[in-house]
């Protein structure tokens, strides 16, 4: 049985928060209402419980807590930093760490990574995925959609404004209508 709210710890200020646990919810930016500061889901932490005779279901320590970003990555440790693939084609385009730009290959566009396609709904700089190096040697890859009016989809779910969407190993992204997949390592790779 899935806990309808959880509790986790904002890392920039240490309040403790109740939210509400949904689907895609490690996907999910979450904005801390004492120090305003927007962290990443998988970037809070998770408040360890102490049982007391007295209350065994309120009481909360700030101690102890534990990356839940870890737990979730445990099994991941990626042998590069990171690629979109065309389905289709099998062409990949290797991200590099800091913020890549997404768009469609034009002469005029400014994305760091151009997509061959010609679908002209593709904005120019459709969305932007920032590429993050954990303590630990893991790679964190956060996709938000760019200043445009064209829709981004990660897994079916469209990305609102302000999102910042953690991707994972096999994440389908739609940019208009080009499907892509984020992706560590291929085998029948055509890198572009």
């Amino acid at each position: 049985m899935q806990t309808e709210f959880l509790r986790i710890k904002c890392p920039n200020c240490g309040a403790v928060l109740t939210i509400k646990n949904m689907i895609g919810l490690e996907n999910k930016s979450i904005p801390c209402p004492i120090c305003k500061k927007v962290s990443r889901y998988v970037d809070y932490k998770k408040p360890t419980q102490q049982a007391s005779q007295y209350d065994t279901d309120n009481t909360t320590t700030i101690g102890d807590a534990t990356q839940l970003g870890d737990k979730l990555h445990n099994n991941l440790s990626p042998k590069s930093i990171g690629k979109l693939k065309k389905p289709k084609t099998n062409e990949l385009y290797p991200l590099s760490l800091g913020k890549n730009t997404i768009g469609r290959k034009a002469q005029s566009s400014h994305a760091t990574i151009q997509i061959n396609t010609d679908d002209h709904y593709m904005s120019r700089i459709h969305s932007v995925i920032e590429v993050c190096k954990k303590q630990n040697g893991d790679y964190i890859h956060c996709l938000s959609n760019a200043q445009n009016k064209n829709t981004t989809y990660v897994n079916s779910l469209k990305i609102e404004k302000d999102d910042r969407i953690v991707l994972h190993e096999g994440d389908t992204l739609k940019m208009a209508n080009t499907m892509l997949q984020f992706v560590f390592d291929s085998e029948d790779e055509t890198t572009i």
